[in-house]
């Protein structure tokens, strides 16, 4: 028998937690004769929301329409919650959680607590899973009194999406080499170290770039001249006589013409020295597409920066997990006073720094010889292509969200 769902979520936000919102939906939506989606969109931050013509944007608003409608008594079958765990709430006989969890290697012991309200958790990655698994001792010792997540959590990674690549002007971006960045100016991304790396290594060559896809708080016309403004500071603070070019993408982009970005040809590899990913889209984006990637290894970009690949080990060809990226040396350590949040990212949380000389060495290997680091970003891609699909990936998510049904038909709470 059909059962309904509502999704929870910021559903036409333009984030993270957003395009994990339409996943869910996207995913639920393969099945018509298992469920009868229904949506309740929530606010995320500051972010911007999807426009009229995003494909999407139709089906969510009917989908929200209709829950809307329905008698003030409705009580659906099942609640998935796409959200961090403190937001956490129990709305229907079986609650699922779908969360990116912490870019950080452990939790608060309140979202453990809020954790163990969901039947189960579905999660982006190996690392958002084992945060999970790990809780803050902020506040006291660890003991066995102390809360832990004991609901089951399941990886389901998001999958690539077929794009058309459409024309995007990028005339003014005249250099030879080009590093590509997409991230939100929030401190976990480290955007400023990207920059302060990428201008001390290049300081005196006019023949690099970097394409900074950046925003502060969304793509509003005001947010585009504040994030200008903190960019043109910060560049004059750090290297006034520099060389090198810098360049400003903001703005809302569809999609097609963020894969358009990825594959133009002055774009030549992405950087990014995050501290940590639940997930990593734009990462996972830049790779599908078959750009060179420069990450730290750590965080949720681990779960599809390494593909299989043949090598030669004691005179026999083997197949081996690999990394197809190119690895920039990190630490693990203590986030910074600044980056924690009360109740989120605890004193005792750690997160990844790239070494800045190991950085900026391998941004010089990559400019000098990017033809050595292709074929592996070739390869990876392939694999991203074909193993990453939305037919696998949404089987995948459907299964949790049929085993938590059926495991609550054995206990009575779902007829």
């Amino acid at each position: 028998m059909k059962k309904s769902i509502i999704v929870t979520g910021p559903v036409l936000s333009r984030s993270g937690y957003g395009e994990q919102a339409r996943f869910a939906v996207r995913c639920l939506d393969t099945r018509p004769d298992l469920f009868d989606v229904h949506v309740q969109n929530i606010p995320w931050g500051q972010s911007g929301w999807i426009d009229n013509s995003h494909p999407e944007r139709e089906n969510l608003d009917k989908k929200i329409r209709n829950l809307a409608n329905k008698e003030p008594s409705f009580r659906a079958d099942i609640s998935l919650q796409v959200t961090i765990p403190d937001e956490f709430k129990v709305y229907a006989p079986v609650n699922i959680g779908y969360t990116a969890a912490i870019e950080t290697d452990r939790i608060s012991k309140n979202w453990a607590i809020a954790s163990n309200m969901m039947e189960s958790l579905i999660v982006p990655s190996k690392h958002a899973q084992a945060s999970l698994q790990r809780v803050s001792k902020e506040g006291g010792t660890q003991s066995e009194a102390d809360p832990k997540v004991e609901v089951p959590v399941s990886v389901v990674n998001y999958s690539h999406e077929s794009r058309k690549i459409e024309h995007l002007d990028l005339s003014d971006v005249e250099t030879e080499f080009n590093f590509l960045v997409v991230a939100q100016l929030s401190p976990r991304k480290d955007v400023y170290n990207s920059i302060k790396y990428f201008i001390e290594e290049f300081k005196s060559d006019p023949s690099v770039g970097l394409v900074l896809k950046v925003h502060n708080r969304n793509c509003a016309t005001k947010d585009r001249f504040d994030t200008l403004k903190k960019l043109r500071e910060f560049v004059e603070d750090t290297a006034p006589d520099r060389k090198c070019k810098i360049y400003m993408i903001h703005g809302d982009m569809t999609p097609d013409q963020m894969y358009s970005l990825y594959r133009n040809t002055k774009i030549s590899a992405f950087l990014t020295t995050s501290h940590g990913e639940g997930f990593g889209l734009p990462i996972f984006e830049a790779a599908s597409a078959g750009l060179i990637v420069l990450s730290p290894d750590w965080g949720g970009q681990r779960d599809f920066l390494y593909a299989p690949r043949k090598r030669k080990q004691k005179g026999k060809l083997v197949t081996k997990n690999t990394p197809c990226f190119v690895k920039l040396p990190h630490k693990v350590a203590a986030v910074e006073p600044h980056a924690r949040w009360p109740g989120v990212v605890t004193e005792d949380s750690q997160w990844a720094y790239v070494i800045q000389e190991e950085c900026q060495k391998m941004m010089r290997k990559v400019k000098e010889n990017p033809g050595s680091y292709a074929s592996a970003a070739k390869h990876l891609q392939k694999h991203l292509n074909n193993n990453f699909t939305f037919e696998k990936k949404s089987k995948e998510f459907v299964e949790v969200i049929v085993n938590s049904i059926n495991k609550n038909k054995k206990k009575g709470i779902i007829k």
